[in-house]
């Protein structure tokens, strides 16, 4: 009986050891999801790791979900049709000229045209840093 005792308490082991894993695994990102970094400047950055990607999502998009998270962002901007320049992350706002502004990279890359309407793709890194531009 003590071998019959043995083999249960090791079966039921590796089956709770493979329940773990499964749980472990399923906190994975399975690459239809966008990462956000919002970078103020002073040590200080918030990132999103479990933004579910969506086709057709820019960045606009994916800060507005951002505002959603129970410790998510606050942002303002402003737009002209397609042109939008955004103006304040959690009320610290650009400073305009050579101070400093809200930047925006996607994949390490300077953006180069409006976020409201730079589509991402699944797995992008978008980083806004409040800095000035060198």
């Amino acid at each position: 009986m003590p071998n019959l005792q043995r083999w249960l308490f090791v079966l039921s082991t590796i089956g709770l050891l493979s329940v773990v894993e499964t749980d472990v695994r399923s906190g994975e990102p399975d690459g239809k999801r966008v990462l956000l970094t919002v970078d103020y400047g002073d040590g200080v950055q918030k990132k999103f790791t479990s933004i579910a990607w969506k086709e057709k999502m820019t960045i606009l998009d994916m800060l507005n979900v951002a505002t959603r998270h129970p410790r998510g962002i606050r942002f303002k901007y402003r737009a002209s049709g397609s042109i939008a320049l955004l103006t304040s992350i959690d009320d610290l706002k650009n400073e305009g000229g050579k101070g400093k502004n809200w930047i925006y990279w996607v994949n390490q890359k300077l953006g180069e045209r409006s976020f409201a309407i730079r589509s991402l793709s699944a797995g992008d890194h978008v980083l806004w840093r409040f800095g000035t531009y060198e």
